[in-house]
């Protein structure tokens, strides 16, 4: 425990010319003084926790030091001559200093050994008591109301990293930081004026680290003179756990916030039908109670490679009128960069965020002051941009950014799902036309190489994601097609053999042109190779841009766009014939019914085994038949569903499979050996 003025420093000195207060005086004790030893009563004596005295002419050195040390204070003796030191030492002096009187040297040596015999010596009891004080784990200090310290114990050294003797130098509000002074000297009154009083504040250390303290004092009086003693407790813990409340609080209202848009979203998507109604209540739901500010979405326009807002909600609306058209520099994000990095962009921060460069002034004229563009997309087609505003910057958190990602693809979803349904019930869609000119490619390849008539006959989707296309050749003789499908690097081979023409399947386990019509909801309808050109026509929604399927195949390959139209669908084969089989069939009995179809396995004579099939699909021949017999009855099940047997037709759902395999076996529509392998 560090103490400054103990009690008083008694300074008994028979010579009048000499002046040994002052050093000690300077250090902050008060000193009395006295001429002489036989002058100085019991009274004088008490209180007195240091006697400095020199040597006397009347009295030996060791009567001196022992009569002077009673009560267990410590002496300090100033000597004229070294034996008169070493005898003082002998009898109890605390210390001794070698008179001289004269140079500052002197006199800081005087006083500083006065300060540390008055720090050090302890009084019966005082051995446990100031031990104690320094084990405790908060700061003890005691002031005077002045504002000078005179005691603390040691874990102020620890924490502010100064020794004592710069403690003892030091003002105490040197230990803050000198915006918290005023707040220091506003307690220190109160303290004064209620007798107790609290504040936090920062201790600055030595390295000039910024500890907090919760401070408290009172007020105190000893002998007539008051002071201030109070302790100073780290709460840096505590400041931290409250934190991380706070943080976690933030997080639960957020994800509450969120979860709430959510609901409502979901709400929305599951009950709209079109995709106007779906992104219009969507926007409005992102508008309403504790929404954001303004939300729109906006379709990718090929033509002018703009995103242009199609349904808006929220306040701030007329920003939209004012908005950029394009990008206008390189460092400025717009929704047309969210759709072609498939990626959400925020600016956190509108009046200062790069990103904002070239919308910057329009935004924040209209309150806004953090945006979120995200891409709606399904399976890597982006159907828009949803665009966000909020009146606060910051306002996007890091749950929120992430649950904004996947809202994007969930609207996607829906997008495409009402897309789908909406092609299901309408003869109308976008016809496309291209020329593939891509040299890499099998079908230019052999436009170029063997110089034959190509034609899509058939293609099937393998569990895998690979695609198989069966490919009618003519014009040329098989042995030509052999030697081309040998050398070729696709995974290519003749699969049947028939009057000079041939089959050929082509595996494709890229991602590929089918990969990207599939994903918009479309379809391959044609690919022909004739004259040395490569044709391909597909099929996909009219809700679909066009231009953006058309860029997403000029990525994969060379093409050459030629023609869009819109064409009706024919009604038998697309709205009813075609449906009704295709809500019966699984995905494989259609696959192997469509592959045994175009490879000639119905074919008289057969150009394909049921073994043959198996084999090009992958599969056992006694799963092949399986799907086969299943497949025939539920299409005939759809050709004959209108016809009754009061009408003299068959009923086809008491029919028995096994029967009509025997007639078919007599009839050589099946083989023995067929036969067999489905038994």
């Amino acid at each position: 425990m560090y103490m400054l003025d103990a009690g008083l420093v008694l300074v008994v000195d028979e010579d009048p010319t000499r002046d040994l207060t002052e050093p000690i005086a300077e250090r902050g004790f008060d000193v009395v003084t006295s001429p002489s030893f036989s002058e100085l009563k019991d009274h004088d004596l008490e209180g007195v926790s240091c006697v400095v005295c020199a040597q006397s002419s009347t009295r030996p050195v060791t009567t001196l030091i022992e009569a002077l040390s009673g009560e267990h204070r410590p002496v300090v003796f100033v000597y004229n001559h070294q034996a008169a030191a070493a005898r003082a030492r002998d009898a109890g002096a605390a210390a001794t200093v070698p008179l001289d009187g004269t140079g500052d040297g002197w006199a800081n040596h005087l006083g500083a050994t006065v300060e540390g015999i008055v720090r050090h010596h302890t009084r019966p009891g005082d051995q446990l008591v100031s031990p104690a004080l320094d084990e405790l784990p908060d700061i003890l200090f005691v002031t005077t109301i002045s504002g000078r310290l005179l005691r603390w114990n040691d874990r102020l050294t620890e924490v502010t990293g100064y020794s004592d003797e710069e403690i003892a130098d030091m003002q105490p509000l040197e230990l803050f930081d000198h915006l918290d002074i005023d707040r220091i000297e506003q307690t220190i009154g109160k303290i004064v004026m209620n007798g107790h009083a609290m504040v936090v504040a920062d201790i600055q250390t030595r390295e000039g680290d910024a500890i907090p303290h919760e401070f408290t004092g009172s007020l105190i009086e000893v002998d007539g003179t008051q002071a201030i003693v109070g302790t100073a407790r780290d709460i840096s813990d505590r400041l931290a756990r409250e934190q991380a409340l706070a943080e976690q609080a933030e997080r639960l209202e957020a994800v509450n916030h969120v979860n709430a848009l959510i609901r409502d979203v979901m709400g929305v998507l599951l009950a709209a039908e079109t995709r106007e109604e779906l992104i219009a209540n969507v926007c409005d739901r992102l508008t309403g109670p504790n929404g954001y500010r303004l939300a729109w979405i906006g379709g990718y326009d090929s033509a002018s490679g703009r995103v242009e807002p199609e349904v808006w909600s929220g306040e701030g609306a007329s920003y939209l009128k004012e908005r950029p058209t394009g990008e206008g520099s390189e460092d400025t994000v717009t929704a047309l960069t969210a759709i072609r990095e498939r990626a959400v962009v925020f600016a956190q921060d509108v009046s200062s965020d790069a990103a904002a460069t070239g919308w910057r002034a329009a935004a924040l004229e209209h309150g806004h002051r953090a945006a979120a563009a995200i891409p709606l997309t399904y399976d890597s087609v982006a159907y828009g941009c949803l665009c966000l505003y909020a009146d606060r910057p910051d306002a996007f958190g890091p749950l929120e950014r992430e649950v904004l990602a996947e809202l994007g693809d969930i609207i996607g979803h829906a997008i495409h799902a009402t897309e789908a349904q909406r092609a299901l019930i309408t003869d109308t869609v976008t016809e496309l036309q291209f020329r593939l000119t891509d040299e890499d490619s099998f079908l230019v390849q052999a436009a170029e190489d063997v110089d034959a008539n190509l034609s899509l006959v058939g293609a099937v989707g393998r569990p895998d994601g690979a695609i198989i296309q069966l490919y009618e050749v003519s014009g040329i003789d098989p042995e030509t097609v052999q030697h081309f499908v040998e050398l070729t690097p696709t995974d290519a081979e003749i699969v049947t053999r028939h009057e000079g023409d041939c089959v050929v399947k082509v595996t494709i386990t890229e991602y590929s042109i089918a990969h990207v019509l599939a994903e918009a909801g479309g379809s391959i309808r044609s690919i022909e190779v004739v004259d040395g050109e490569v044709r391909i026509s597909a099929h996909i929604p009219t809700t679909v841009d066009a231009g953006e399927v058309l860029d997403r195949i000029g990525h994969l390959f060379d093409i050459e766009f030629l023609s869009r139209r819109e064409v009706e669908r024919p009604a038998h084969t697309d709205t009813e014939f075609r449906a009704s089989v295709e809500r019966r069939l699984t995905q494989r009995q259609f696959d192997v019914l469509e592959t045994a179809f175009n490879a000639g396995f119905f074919e008289q004579p057969r150009m394909k085994s049921g073994e043959d099939i198996a084999e090009l699909l992958e599969i056992s021949a006694p799963t092949f038949h399986q799907h086969l017999r299943i497949g025939e009855r539920k299409l005939l099940e759809v050709l004959f569903e209108h016809r009754t047997p009061e009408r003299g037709d068959i009923d086809w759902a008491a029919f028995d499979m096994d029967v009509f395999h025997e007639v078919a076996l007599e009839f050589g529509e099946v083989s023995e050996s067929d036969q067999t392998e489905s038994e």
